[in-house]
């Protein structure tokens, strides 16, 4: 069974049911959000391993979304795909896209490989550590 919270974000509601359907099958827990603003929220409110969006949102496109999210460190040691029915090269920062439709066995497979390479987050804990000697006996100096 699967590990993970997934956010998907998807304006066409048919679209939203089917996926987050497959995705709950998987054993993802998955969270829907029809624009970028709700993303965003969801984002800001939750931690989530995983973000599945669509790249033409009715409120702004995939590009502005991962941009903003990066930008308020939202997006560190989140997992990204990008999905659409647009043929055209797209703006994803290097996630990976999946053209529609959606091809499910593929998608479910780069989840799953990238969830593995993934930082491990622990208690909602988001700091990045220097374990270097020289920094743990400035850290030890400044207690004493």
């Amino acid at each position: 069974m699967a590990h993970g919270h997934l956010l998907y974000v998807e304006d066409d509601s048919s679209q939203h049911e089917i996926v987050a359907s497959v995705l709950a099958i998987e054993g993802y827990e998955v969270t829907v959000a029809s624009s970028a603003k709700a993303a965003l929220e969801e984002l800001a409110t939750r931690r989530y391993s995983v973000l599945i969006t669509d790249y033409h949102l009715a409120d702004a496109a995939a590009s502005w979304l991962l941009e903003r999210g990066r930008a308020e460190g939202l997006l560190w040691g989140v997992v990204v795909v990008v999905v659409t029915g647009e043929r055209g090269p797209v703006e994803t920062y290097g996630a990976p896209v999946f053209r529609k439709p959606i091809p499910f066995a593929a998608l479910l497979s780069t989840v799953r490989a990238a969830l593995e390479r993934r930082p491990r987050m622990h208690s909602g804990v988001h700091a990045r550590v220097d374990p270097s000697p020289s920094r743990l006996a400035s850290i030890a100096g400044r207690n004493r």
